[in-house]
């Protein structure tokens, strides 16, 4: 049965997978067949690359595998959805296989880049408003990621479960470091856009996205990464959200129960007791059960082990979910990113007939005046020193836990 969590249904959200042929079937397949297997609505989200070289590696044999399984695709899965210039929806064998997304218009099929992860987040956005109707007529949230992040069902539909997607919200990965959204935009701006939120993981309300629908559709999200140089999509949709006023909460740093709801870099590291030496033994049949309790502390985790072993990991162990306990999760709060409107291009956009990015320009620009944006900075600040206090709660609880159990139960005191 698809799970559902606090009234959240699984099919009340559609993922889409950021991915291209020389990853697909070592990445995406393994999550699919992990995580992905409680969600109905789960796409590869793919370039439309024909001609060219599937990925950015060195290698000619893996630029040569790629093309070859592009081709395959192209040759052997059936179309079953599309609009002509935008995008195309392909099913690779029966109905029981997942299908992907052919993003008709994003010639950059690499994971950073111009042309790259943000044009196919937006032909993402544009494919769920274009089917808002009929696809996704029960579909209350999108949700755009790379393709080796790991989710608890469970976990993710508590997160989502706790806000209203009636309302534009956006729910990204965690923090980003000091430079945030504003490495790429130099000038007064520049304040209202550093330390915004890491979107490797991107939700999106239902709501948001109806918010943001004329610049979906004028391609805007990938133009916009496009003017201001931004790599990917972890950093450059968040800045185009900041455009349309898009409030954030974050699955980072609040924890859930002792838990740190995502971990953002290698988790497998010896200080959370998940060293080579135990994930390997983990898989050849050796003891178990240290791997268990250290994978059981995280929520959901960008992964850093090679998905087909986190795969067989995760089944060695037991079951995907680790007996996440069906709970809610505690709301984070909602942050609600100033100084757009302080802009001369939102001053500027508000007359203009046509949809153009915000550019360097924009951002070296004097603001507008009366503009009373420095109380919204304040609290911006505010907010980012309390999620971290709250991060750091969360690990030193966790830490007491893991010793408390090392040490049969008696559970030392949590440092202040």
């Amino acid at each position: 049965m698809p799970p559902t969590q606090n009234g959240l249904h699984s099919d009340e959200v559609a993922w889409f997978l950021m991915t291209n042929a020389a990853l697909y079937c070592e990445r995406v397949l393994p999550m699919i067949n992990a995580w992905g297997r409680s969600f109905p609505h789960v796409y590869a989200v793919f370039a439309n690359a024909t001609g060219k070289p599937e990925g950015d590696y060195r290698h000619e044999v893996t630029r040569a595998m790629a093309r070859e399984r592009h081709g395959r695709m192209g040759r052997d899965c059936a179309v079953v959805d599309g609009r002509a210039g935008s995008w195309l929806v392909r099913r690779c064998g029966d109905a029981r296989v997942r299908p992907v997304l052919v993003a008709g218009y994003c010639r950059n099929p690499t994971h950073r880049g111009a042309g790259g992860p943000c044009c196919r987040a937006n032909a993402a956005m544009q494919f769920f408003l274009d089917r808002a109707e009929t696809t996704f007529r029960r579909v209350k949230w999108w949700v755009f990621s790379d393709d080796d992040v790991y989710a608890r069902s469970v976990a993710l539909l508590g997160v989502l479960a706790a806000y209203d997607a009636a309302k534009p919200l956006n729910v990204a990965a965690s923090p980003t470091a000091i430079a945030g959204y504003a490495r790429p935009c130099a000038g007064p701006a520049r304040q209202f856009v550093a330390n915004k939120p890491w979107q490797v993981v991107s939700g999106l309300s239902r709501a948001a996205l109806l918010a943001m629908e004329d610049g979906i559709y004028k391609r805007g999200a990938s133009a916009q990464c496009d003017a201001l140089g931004f790599d990917g999509h972890d950093e450059g949709i968040g800045f185009f959200y900041w455009m349309h006023a898009i409030p954030t909460v974050l699955l980072a740093p609040w924890a859930h129960r002792g838990r740190v709801l995502f971990d953002a870099g290698d988790i497998f590291r010896e200080e959370h007791n998940l060293s080579e030496a135990a994930v390997r033994g983990a898989l050849d049949g050796n003891d178990t059960e240290p791997v268990r309790a250290a994978l059981s502390r995280f929520l959901f985790f960008h992964n850093a082990l090679h998905p087909p072993d986190m795969f067989r990991l995760l089944r060695r162990v037991g079951d995907d979910e680790l007996d996440v306990a069906p709970a809610a999760a505690e709301a984070s709060p909602v942050i609600r990113a100033p100084g757009f409107e302080c802009t001369a291009y939102a001053a500027r956009r508000r007359n203009a007939t046509t949809w153009a990015p915000f550019t360097a320009a924009d951002c070296a620009a004097p603001l507008v005046a009366p503009c009373a944006c420095a109380r919204g900075r304040r609290l911006d600040e505010e907010l980012r020193r309390a999620k971290i206090r709250a991060q750091r709660a969360a690990w030193r609880k966790a830490e007491a836990d893991l010793r408390a159990r090392a040490s049969g139960g008696r559970r030392p005191p949590v440092a202040p």
